[in-house]
This record gives structure tokens, C-alpha cells and sequence, in this order.
């Protein structure tokens, strides 16, 4: 890798149905500063909001992100029009050749190892599975009688 090529990051989008992404950005942001943040962009998708108007939406939202080492995606609802758009685009490749992964189930501890992470000499797909992992570590049940 180049010295070029070790400083592009992996960009992240977050699509969440709602205004959801954008707030756990904004809070990102208040607690870990700007530059945590450097490279997220977030897109709020409109309930009902036409499939090809998503596409148009995550197009250029992975273009905004693209830090040059590819852009990770990540959505609220596994099997919504917005992840499945998510996975055609990786599929299809089709933002510029930009290579992309894709992560249902968006969640603050998710995007908190994002923000934290290097983001320099890795790839989307290794980025989503330490973030993948981290929400799974973080997610707990505690008290309760367990019936």
C-alpha cells in the first residue's frame, strides 16, 4: 500500500428509517468530537419512500462517504428496501466501483467501534465484522426473574 493508499478511510452510511441515523451521528459527534465522525454520512429514508428513490439516496451517499478504501452500510431493518438496496449496490458494485459491505441491525455500539476504529488499512467487510462483533458483546440482559 502506498502511503497514498494508507491514509483513505472507510466511509460509513448510515440508513435508518426515520431521523434515527442522523441523531446517533449527532451524538457520536458530541462525545467523541468532529473528527470521530469524519466520513459518516446519514441518510433518513421516508416509510414508503419508492425503491428507486432509495437507490438514488444511497448512490450518492456512498459517493459523499467514499474516503477512498471503500464505504460500509449500515441499516436499521434487515429485508427493508433500504438494506436490500444496500446489498444490490455491493452486489452490482455499482457507486463508482466503490467496494461496499453491508450491516442490518444498526446500532450505537456498533457505530461507537466505527467512530473509534481505524479506518485506514482495512476494508468495509473487516470494519462491519468488528462492528458486528462489538454489538453482540454489548448486547446484555440484566436483572429480571428470566420468565
Amino acid at each position: 500500500m502506498t502511503g497514498d493508499q494508507a491514509d483513505h478511510k472507510v466511509g460509513v452510511v448510515i440508513m435508518t428509517h426515520g431521523h434515527a441515523g442522523q441523531d446517533m451521528v449527532a451524538t457520536l459527534e458530541r462525545l467523541l468530537g468532529a473528527a470521530a465522525v469524519e466520513g459518516f454520512v446519514a441518510v433518513e429514508i421516508r416509510i414508503g419512500e419508492p425503491k428507486a428513490e432509495v437507490n438514488v439516496e444511497l448512490t450518492n451517499a456512498v459517493r459523499t462517504a467514499d474516503r477512498g478504501a471503500g464505504v460500509l452500510v449500515c441499516c436499521d431493518l434487515h429485508g427493508s428496501t433500504p438494506a436490500n438496496c444496500a446489498v444490490e449496490l455491493m452486489r452490482a458494485r455499482l457507486a463508482s466501483d466503490v467496494e461496499t459491505a453491508v450491516i442490518s441491525g444498526v446500532s450505537m455500539p456498533m457505530l461507537m467501534k466505527l467512530a473509534t476504529a481505524k479506518r485506514t488499512g482495512t476494508t468495509p467487510a473487516g470494519l462491519a465484522q468488528a462492528a458486528v462483533d462489538t454489538a453482540i458483546r454489548s448486547t446484555r440482559v440484566e436483572g429480571g426473574t428470566g420468565r
